[in-house]
């Protein structure tokens, strides 16, 4: 930054801090005299910054200040500054990346195409004919602001005006019509810059953010780590009763719960007096209407299965009573008032939990009406239950957050998986049930259901020192044959296996994981000869389980694809609502393009967000955390749809900074499975020191000082953040929040995946110029952090607690 920028922001800053009443003229002062070059530098570029967003976090205390560059009275896009005080106005932190010599840049003072050739540009670029209708909004103002119909092309109003626009790679500033529009039959909602010289398509952003899960979509597993499935017992079918209900009742799958894997629907009673600070007018009245239906102040929940986005059937009911109880054998259009009610439910705990943590009008937060608290208001969240947006989507979810005073939108879909339970084991009792497997790419098919292969599930033996192998000729054909083999995974391949175990008579083969953890959901191979018998492949654990028992009976039966439904994974609603609150954390709530470089972590926050908010009592660090195991019809502990599942423990996900450009990590989900391993470790690191707190809205324990450390970082950072800035903010959050009690806790938690004190990330834009460190600040050198966990209620007065620590090089 120059120091004319950079005095030229503290001017602009101090204006705004006293319209808040307050009166900084003796630090603006202090800063002016320390930057004597501001009267060497050129006058045209003095007072070019536009403050976007200023606003006070109310439990830190601190100031946040957003600013861009302008030129003429316009907005320079791709531009920012943050600057951030504390509450007696003593500077943190300041990000930027002004333009220098802005005048020389700018190519323009007037546009040359108008603002209907500029939406023609954009149609042909979004590969589309259709014309825009009519100008609905005139120009006004000197940003030229109008509206046009969307007509054939759009389905509602085109928004334009004029901004300038900044191409850093060529270091030149264009005049530029600055679009958003939501095309018809799509999901997407663009803002897209169109050169006002040449037509040219200079920038496009989706303010969507995907969640889709298949071959090659957004968050398709990576590839390492596709054939890999969590392999243990299926959980039993639930159909939860109809329970007589009282007024203000949610019939739902309520807080904590992650999914009907996780447990039964339950009655979640005026869940809103739980956060009247958030919601005072409860969760079915804006101030201005009151409504019977599912909807309210903070979102207007509805099934859109016709995809048009123009609201759609919501249940209601006078007493505010929605008891809709899921049948386990219902298809999801069997269930839909449940699926509307838990999204309105769980759309609805988001936004009032998080208001806890600072989300709130100032930042930006989702409401129709803002009580005179400040921010803009008439943006609740539109919440799609069920949606059939870009015809026949499956496997999927999406956000989109616009500028703060338009409204979030929440699209979530059917999702139809194969089920995957393809073993049963019919005998004995005690391991009976459905297990998940996977199947060999060779031999004979798993034969589809109602059919099944049955018999009784053998060990099988080559006579050698690793007899369970099957590399060898199989000694026991005997008891082999006619029945199913058991084999261990190891030292030969997978053909030569079912090779040997079909010659001594076996109608199919049931391979063993040999390590803890899935087995591989598509073995292959190349047989040397016929392989005529099917395959699959259990987990170690499942495995183990079940060769402890005398004489068990399994079936072998394809059980096709199934349909659920994301509007009961809970863990989906809130990773897709944690994009609105990272979006309008990040960079300001003015602003929804500062997400959109290769090393943010949106991702990250909202998985992390997701299983922050379903923390149960008795978790633990160590668990397995998958995402999305629901709607993939997988237990509990399955690997859902990351790389691996999240853990604590090193053997269950090893994954570190380093990993970002390892040729598996995928952008944008990939990278923020990263960041969110990172978060998870801290969350689990400060709840080992200060315990855990079920209560998510008001509680002290370590998950809740997470969720505030975390919500306050995402204000500090800068705009198109990288990991290490990401790790600063955190760092700064304790500092202010904690009087920086955590430090050397964070700063170990970064460094042992990687983001250590002499990390460095390169460029934000750049995913691979990282350098991973493992070494702690200079400041925590000589600090010991000890992770035992001491009962006291196991010693008594005088006793003496002793540790013995060994040092080693």
């Amino acid at each position: 930054m120059t120091s004319i920028l950079r005095s030229s922001l503290y001017l602009l800053l101090f204006v705004s801090l006293a319209v808040f009443g307050q009166q900084p003229q003796d630090l603006a002062e202090q800063y002016f005299q320390r930057d004597a070059a501001v009267k060497k530098l050129p006058k045209t570029d003095r007072n070019t910054l536009r403050i976007t967003d200023a606003y006070q976090s109310k439990k830190s205390g601190l100031w946040h200040v957003y600013l861009k560059q302008e030129h003429n009275g316009l907005e320079v896009f791709n531009t920012y500054a943050s600057i951030h005080f504390s509450e007696s106005f003593e500077m943190l932190r300041q990000d930027q990346n002004f333009v220098e010599q802005l005048v020389s840049k700018v190519n323009a003072r007037e546009a040359s195409i108008s603002p209907e050739a500029a939406i023609k540009a954009v149609a042909n670029n979004l590969r589309r004919n259709d014309p825009p209708g009519k100008l609905s909004i005139s120009p006004s103002g000197v940003e030229q602001i109008q509206e046009w119909e969307g007509g054939d092309l759009a389905k509602d109003n085109i928004k334009l005006r004029l901004v300038y626009h900044f191409d850093e790679n060529v270091d030149k500033v264009f005049l530029c019509w600055d679009i958003s529009l939501r095309p018809k039959n799509s999901s997407d909602h663009w803002s897209i810059r169109v050169d006002a010289s040449s037509g040219e398509i200079l920038e496009q952003q989706n303010w969507t953010v995907y969640c889709k899960f298949d071959e090659g979509g957004g968050c398709s597993v990576n590839h390492k780590h596709t054939s890999k499935i969590e392999a243990i017992k299926a959980p039993s079918a639930l159909a939860s009763p109809s329970v007589p209900m009282a007024a203000n009742d949610y019939f739902v799958f309520p807080l904590p719960l992650e999914s009907p894997s996780h447990g039964n629907q339950a009655i979640s009673n005026a869940p809103w007096l739980s956060a009247t600070n958030a919601s005072p007018l409860g969760w079915h009245d804006t101030g201005f209407n009151s409504y019977t239906s599912l909807t309210g102040n903070n979102c207007l929940a509805v099934e859109d299965r016709d995809g048009n986005d123009s609201g759609g059937y919501s249940p209601a009911s006078g007493s505010l009573d929605f008891n809709f109880p899921l049948n386990a054998t219902d298809q999801p259009n069997q269930y839909q008032d449940l699926a509307i009610t838990n999204l309105f439910y769980w759309t609805n705990l988001m936004h009032d939990i998080w208001y806890q943590y600072g989300f709130d009008e100032t930042s930006g937060n989702f409401q129709v009406n803002n009580f005179g608290k400040g921010g803009s208001g008439n943006d609740a969240v539109l919440s799609d239950a069920q949606d059939g947006a870009d015809a026949g989507s499956q496997n999927n979810a999406n956000f989109s957050a616009p500028p703060d005073g338009s409204s979030g939108r929440m699209q979530m879909f059917e999702w139809q998986t194969g089920a995957g339970y393809n073993m049963t084991v019919n005998s004995p009792a005690s391991v009976a049930g459905s297990y998940i497997t996977g199947a060999a790419t060779f031999g004979a098919a798993v034969p589809s259901a109602p059919a099944s292969i049955s018999g009784s599930l053998v060990e099988i033996s080559d006579g050698t020192a690793n007899p369970t192998l099957a590399c060898n000729a199989v000694v026991n054909g005997g008891v082999i044959s006619g029945n199913v083999a058991l084999i261990d995974r190891g030292t030969c391949q997978f053909v030569q296996k079912v090779i040997n175990a079909q010659a001594a008579g076996a109608i199919a083969c049931v391979i063993c994981n040999n390590e803890p953890g899935a087995g591989v959901m598509g073995m292959n191979g190349t047989p040397s000869s016929t392989i005529n018998i099917p395959s699959v492949m259990i987990s170690y654990e499942d495995c183990q389980a079940i060769r402890a028992t005398s004489n068990p009976n399994i079936s072998l039966s394809d059980n096709g694809t199934i349909t659920l439904d994301s509007d009961l994974d809970n863990g989906i609603i809130a990773h897709e609502y944690g994009h609105g609150i990272s979006i309008r954390l990040t960079g300001g709530p003015s602003q929804a393009g500062c997400l959109f470089n290769e090393e943010q972590m949106g991702e990250g926050w909202s998985d992390w967000m997701g299983m922050v908010m379903t923390i149960e009592p008795g978790d633990a660090g160590t668990d397995l955390r998958g995402v999305g195991t629901y709607v993939q019809a997988q237990p509990t502990t399955g690997l859902g749809i990351r790389p691996a599942r999240y853990s604590t423990d090193f053997g269950v996900n090893a994954y570190t900074y380093g990993d970002l450009c390892n040729g598996e990590v995928t952008v944008p989900h990939g990278v923020g499975f990263v960041w969110s391993t990172m978060l998870w470790d801290l969350t689990w690191a400060l709840i080992d020191n200060y315990g855990f707190d079920s209560d998510v809205y008001n509680g002290t324990g370590g998950n809740n000082m997470a969720m505030e450390l975390v919500t306050l970082g995402m204000k500090l950072q800068p705009c198109s953040p990288g990991f290490v800035d990401g790790r600063d903010a955190i760092l700064l959050a304790d500092q202010n929040l904690n009087g920086g009690a955590n430090q050397c806790l964070i700063w170990q938690v970064f460094a042992t995946r990687g983001l250590g004190f002499s990390a460095d990330q390169g460029s934000s834009n750049d995913r691979c110029d990282g350098t991973e460190a493992f070494d702690l600040a200079p400041s925590c050198d000589d600090v010991i952090l000890l992770s035992k966990t001491v009962d006291l209620a196991e010693f008594r007065p005088g006793d003496v607690i002793t540790y013995n620590l060994t040092a080693t090089n």
